[in-house]
């Protein structure tokens, strides 16, 4: 949810400081852009915090095949740590107010480079997950050191989770629109009309994405897709689909429509996402021959250390709840 709120977000952000030159925020929060403009930085360290825990899970899982590809694409992966540490400080740069007095142009340029960090990493991850697929391709790109992975699915499997990243941000932004006691009711109906055109059309460019990369594949990928293990989650991720799609167009409809619509579309959402999460997962375990590893597996599994999780989680916690409450002192001592 956090990555598809940055990578959605990121991209709505951009487009409206390309068509209104990045527009002076005013004291209160009244579009959708101010909200993501606001919410993009901690959206980012979510996205950030919550991946690593899956990351380190991946290289246990698939050692050999997550490491390869890692080290064939060489500094074009590595160079993903440096383009979010630019995507983060200029999603603070684009929050704060000096850059509303700055020129039309620049305000545009700081617009587009979140975005482009975000869809450079996506592409990134896209590219290392195709090449951890395809062993037989791997003497061809060391013998010949090239450091990039020119697969025909790339970009239909970027749009598919490009796209997709906008139903799960209309859920978000719509439920903060609700959230906002202050906000006129015009123009919140306006913004959560908006969050509807938003979902419904980044559903569908991601189906249309999805029926192409389901035609570029493999024979036998496409027996993974339809396979005992992944066609049950691949039916919740068509029916979360159905349910997203009859709730943001009564929305649509009646932005003021009871709270249950929106929970529709939120379960929905959610029902997507992990559906078509693991129909992804069972390409990888097609394709990837995990029998070698499953003494490695036993023993990570026997791996202690809760105790030690917990209170490292106790401590970061604590410290957390300190720093927000610093802030809001600081925020009421504010003349």
């Amino acid at each position: 949810m956090f990555m598809n709120c940055v990578l959605a977000g990121t991209a709505y952000l951009a487009v409206v400081g390309v068509f209104n030159g990045a527009p002076i925020r005013g004291e209160r929060r009244t579009s959708l852009a101010d909200i993501l403009r606001d919410w993009m930085p901690f959206m980012l360290s979510a996205t950030i915090t919550a991946g690593v825990a899956p990351l380190l899970f991946l290289q246990v899982l698939y050692k050999s095949s997550f490491y390869s590809a890692h080290l064939l694409l060489f500094h074009r992966w590595m160079l993903i740590l440096p383009v979010l540490i630019l995507g983060f400080y200029a999603l603070y740069v684009l929050k704060s107010g000096r850059v509303g007095r700055w020129l039309p142009p620049v305000r545009m340029a700081v617009g587009l480079v979140p975005v482009v960090c975000m869809v450079f990493t996506a592409y990134a991850w896209s590219e290392n997950h195709l090449l951890s697929l395809c062993e037989d391709v791997w003497p061809g790109l060391y013998g010949e050191e090239q450091t990039d992975f020119r697969a025909r699915q790339i970009i239909p499997r970027l749009g598919i989770w490009f796209f997709g990243a906008f139903p799960a941000m209309g859920v978000w932004a719509a439920w903060m629109l609700r959230g906002l006691v202050d906000m006129e009711e015009e123009s919140r109906n306006r913004e959560i009309r908006r969050c509807a055109v938003l979902s419904v059309g980044g559903m569908a460019l991601a189906m249309g994405c999805a029926l192409w990369y389901y035609l570029w594949m493999e024979s036998e990928k496409r027996e993974a897709v339809t396979s005992a293990m992944a066609s049950p989650y691949l039916v919740m991720a068509i029916l979360g689909l159905a349910v997203q799609s009859g709730a943001w167009l009564t929305l649509w409809r009646n932005p003021s429509s009871p709270r249950g619509h929106l929970w529709a579309a939120t379960v929905g959402a959610v029902a997507t996402l992990l559906g078509s999460t693991v129909v992804r997962e069972s390409l990888r375990v097609s394709a990837i021959d995990v029998s070698g590893l499953r003494d490695a597996h036993a023993h990570a599994a026997s791996v202690g250390g809760l105790s030690v999780f917990l209170v490292c989680a106790l401590i970061n916690t604590a410290l957390i709840v300190w720093c927000v409450t610093i802030v809001r002192r600081g925020a009421g001592n504010r003349p």
